[in-house]
Parts: C-alpha cells; structure tokens; sequence
C-alpha cells in the first residue's frame, strides 16, 4: 500500500510539474507581417571603352521603404567571347563574377566599375545587386561591347 501511495505521489507530482510548464505562450497572435520585397533590377546600366578600359555605371534603386529589402552591394558580372568566332553562336551566355562592390554610404550616389578588356573579345556585362543574407536580386538590362 505504501509503495502504490509512493508512486501516486510521484505521478501527481510529475502532472502537476508538466502542467505548470505546458501553457507557457498566451495562444493569441500578432498581426500578420507581409514578406519584404526585392527592390527593383538596375536599369541604366551603361558601358564605354575609354584607353582599352570598360567603364560601366549604374544608379542603385531608390531608398527602401520598410517594405521594400536593403541593396548593400553589387556584383559585376562578365562575359567574354572571342571575335575569331571559335565559339558557339547559338549557346547561352556563360557569365563569370568580375567584381563585388560595397555600396557606400550614399545610396544615391552613381556606381562605377572599370577593367581592362583583351583585345579580339565581345563582352557582355550586367550587375546585379545584393541585400542582407546575400540575398540576390534581378539581374540588370546587358550591356554589350566589342573589343577589336
């Protein structure tokens, strides 16, 4: 009888313990909380060659609303094709990272990315910007030169 009184006790105790740890949240909800959009694709990006250099520029997309994801950086992407025609002309772009750029303090401020071309190549260039988490963003429109 004492051993049965014992683990009834225990039991109860073990209950009671569950009980007061279980209903530790109050059950009710916040509002709800839309998913943050990506900001828009650059769209001015613009390219030259100036003393055997591309010079490309951009304007980042405005200054985010609450709604709306940070950019903090770009990437510049390239692709390089050979005049000589070595390559396929019907196959897809192969694209490779040029450069990774922080955006600086000012968000307006006109980004600006320059490199040496090789002579005897078609090139073309995008950017594409980059928020918190490395979360990728659109890709920008192409900017297509040739090199002779």
């Amino acid at each position: 009888m004492l051993r049965s009184l014992t683990a009834f006790r225990l039991l109860l105790l073990t209950m009671t313990v569950f009980g007061l740890l279980a209903p530790t949240g109050c059950g009710v909800k916040g509002p709800p909380i839309p998913p943050k959009m990506m900001p828009p694709p650059v769209q001015d990006l613009q390219g030259r060659v100036e003393d055997g250099r591309v010079v490309l520029t951009w304007t980042p997309p405005g200054r985010p609303s609450g709604r709306v994801m940070e950019v903090t950086g770009f990437r510049v992407y390239r692709s390089r094709i050979p005049l000589s025609g070595s390559e396929c002309p019907s196959c897809p772009l192969r694209f490779e990272q040029a450069a990774d750029l922080s955006l600086g303090g000012d968000a307006r401020a006109r980004m600006t990315f320059s490199e040496a071309l090789q002579a005897g190549h078609g090139y073309t260039y995008k950017v594409v910007g980059y928020g918190a988490g490395d979360t990728r963003f659109g890709d920008s429109n192409f900017v297509e030169l040739v090199f002779p």
